[in-house]
């Protein structure tokens, strides 16, 4: 049994992707985000490299952080090639939606792309539905969150349980669609497990998003809004960057590793160029950890750490040998825990100024070794079981 991993070179963006091997053979592949704020000539050599290695076969999982052009840009593409089995990303209501029409509308995208995107996502419980057999949306705290009027989505049959065996969605007795009413979900494969974390907002954040989106609506409903292509441009023009940090915070967490701790072994190389081989630890940096966090771009790490810890539990945090640092690197209170690797993913040509000096900073004087993947580099790793 083994697994290999890989961060894309995708620029200022990300894209991952897993593949589970039983006997040499692929059994299980998985994809977490997929897009880049560098257009698709920057994807495409990505997405050919996936192509070259997995040829037409399904994503048994993909899942989306949020909804961000440079996280989900390149699903299109990848989905009109392989079909998922099962789509898991976070709550994705009417607001979020005319949100990010609004930052699409603002983008540097042609105006093909705008449309093409645009329609997706107005669209977008349609396109998951042609382009996969399963979707699940985590809402998280439920008992908050519907005691209000915030607009939630109807999607499918609602769900409490904490956890999930994948013979669930391979026997085909799963719904189309599932709603979680959950902080914190497991769906194991074999030898396998993916724990999902997501937080809803704040009853006050909640109320300061609606009220600030209320009030660039400009007296119009949300659905009028929608149908409308000059009010679009309208809001969009209205729209101030602190409202992307919602949708930010909104993003899925998600720690995936083997069930159990045994003999294995592990290897890791920038831009797949080599792999050391040991029993127990990696030759190349020394790490014997076998556990990765991929966290999108959460931005309220520091502040909901204790509760991360309570969820995935003690023994996993400790068992982190892969960390994908929040947001590109950009937020200036990172803390680099006691990882193995810490691993950002950025554009040296993007407009954003990624990573932060004071995350470089940190991480230099932790214990932690960093990877930067962009333009140039990528980074793989392997574990043997």
């Amino acid at each position: 049994m083994e697994a290999f991993m890989k961060f894309h070179s995708v620029g200022q963006g990300l894209f991952y992707e897993g593949t589970l091997l039983q006997d040499k053979l692929p059994c299980f592949r998985f994809v977490y985000d997929c897009g880049t704020q560098q257009g698709k000539p920057m994807l495409l050599p990505a997405l050919n490299d996936y192509n070259i290695r997995n040829d037409d076969a399904p994503i048994d999982l993909l899942v989306l952080s949020h909804f961000h052009l440079d996280h989900f840009n390149g699903i299109p593409e990848l989905l009109a090639r392989h079909r998922a089995k099962l789509i898991v990303f976070p709550e994705f209501n009417d607001l979020d939606r005319l949100v990010l029409i609004a930052q699409i509308l603002k983008s540097h995208l042609s105006s093909q792309l705008k449309t093409e995107y645009i329609d997706i996502v107005l669209n977008l419980e349609a396109f998951f539905e042609e382009h996969s057999d399963h979707q699940m949306m985590i809402v998280g705290e439920p008992e908050e969150r519907l005691a209000d009027d915030f607009p939630m989505p109807e999607f499918g049959e609602t769900y409490r349980t904490d956890e999930f065996d994948w013979e669930f969605f391979a026997s085909g007795k799963a719904p189309r669609k599932i709603t979680l009413a959950k902080t914190f979900v497991t769906i194991s494969y074999a030898w396998w497990e993916f724990k999902f974390y997501h937080t809803a907002p704040t009853a006050t954040a909640r109320a300061n998003y609606q009220q600030t989106i209320q009030k660039n609506l400009n007296g119009n409903s949300v659905s009028t809004v929608f149908s409308d292509s000059s009010l679009l441009k309208k809001f969009a023009a209205s729209m101030k960057g602190k409202w992307i940090s919602k949708e930010n915070n909104n993003s899925l967490l998600l720690y995936h590793g083997p069930k159990r701790q045994s003999a294995y072994s592990v290897g890791c190389s920038t831009d797949c160029k080599c792999a050391f081989w040991a029993m127990g630890n990696c030759q190349r940096c020394g790490n014997m950890r076998t556990g990765s966090l991929l966290t999108g771009d959460f931005e309220n790490l520091l502040a909901d750490w204790p509760m991360i810890v309570q969820t995935f539990s003690q023994n996993r945090i400790d068992n982190i040998g892969f960390f994908q640092v929040p947001h590109h690197g950009g937020q200036d209170k990172f803390t680099a825990y006691n990882f193995a690797h810490c691993v950002i993913s950025y554009g040296v040509k993007g407009s954003y100024y990624h990573p932060n000096g004071s995350t470089l900073t940190n991480i230099a004087h932790s214990p932690t070794r960093l990877e930067l993947v962009n333009e140039y580099h990528d980074f793989c790793y392997w574990i043997l079981l």
